[in-house]
Parts: C-alpha cells; structure tokens; sequence
C-alpha cells in the first residue's frame, strides 16, 4: 500500500507571514492541527496547535499580531505519496511524528498523512499498534 492511498487530499499551506489568528481559523474551518508553512513554492516548516498554544501563549503573544514564522516549527518532515505506507509508518515513529507533509516526485505539496489516516485506512492493526506503541514508549522515555 501507498501513501497516496491512505493520506489526506487537497492540503493548503500558508505563508510564515500569516498571523496565528488567520492559521488558527484555518485549522479550526478545517479541523486540522497542522499547517504545512510555504514560502516562494518551497515549504519552509510545519505549524501546529500545540504551537500555537504552548509557544505562542507561554510567551504571551498577541496572536493577531504575531507571524507564523515566530512559532512555526522550521523545516518539515516529508514523504512521498508513492512511499510504502510501512516504510512510511516505520519513518514517522523513528522520528516521533503524528504527521508528514506528502509531495510528488516534483517535490509539489499533494497530501498530509497523519497517524489517524493511518490507523483508520490501512487496517493494519499489527503495524497501527507497533507504530503507536514505539511513540508513546519514545514519549515516557523522555519524560
């Protein structure tokens, strides 16, 4: 199975000047909690709710006012959309991930895979349990 086979379709991305109020409609119109941040047709990071929440409130920033690119995470991890969804899976929990932008092979935007594609799509209980388990035990470990 292929990533484009289980990842969401039709992502949008927004720019690192767009302030937190404006990603925060868009992932709430969406029901998204990432935000994939482009820049002259290059992704340059990933924004998420727990950015905006924990970077952004802690340091008491005006979140109409505040840029993206002040809170976004820099660099995004990535996959393409004709990976193995194993390869794939097996890649976002080496790197403690609930999310990875998907591109074509022309390195264009085409989807999101999430943990929760994953888990609802692939219907690989063994892999969607091995996936969450190595997560949660790199999660424990760091605390």
């Amino acid at each position: 199975m292929q990533v484009k086979d289980v990842m969401s379709t039709n992502p949008i991305y927004l720019s690192p000047t767009a302030t937190l109020t404006e990603a925060s409609s868009e992932m709430f119109l969406h029901n998204w909690g990432f935000l994939p941040i482009g820049e002259n047709d290059r992704l340059v990071g990933a924004l998420t709710d727990r950015d905006i929440t924990i970077r952004s409130s802690a340091k008491g920033l005006n979140p109409t006012k505040t840029q993206v690119k002040d809170v976004m995470t820099k660099g995004i991890l990535w996959c393409y959309e004709d990976d193995d969804i194993a390869n794939v899976t097996k890649y976002m929990s080496e790197k403690h991930v609930h999310r990875l932008a998907v591109l074509d092979r022309n390195k264009r935007l085409t989807g999101i895979i999430s943990l929760s594609d994953i888990a609802t799509k692939t219907h690989d209980a063994r892999m969607c349990g091995q996936f969450i388990e190595s997560l949660y035990q790199k999660t424990d470990q760091s605390h």
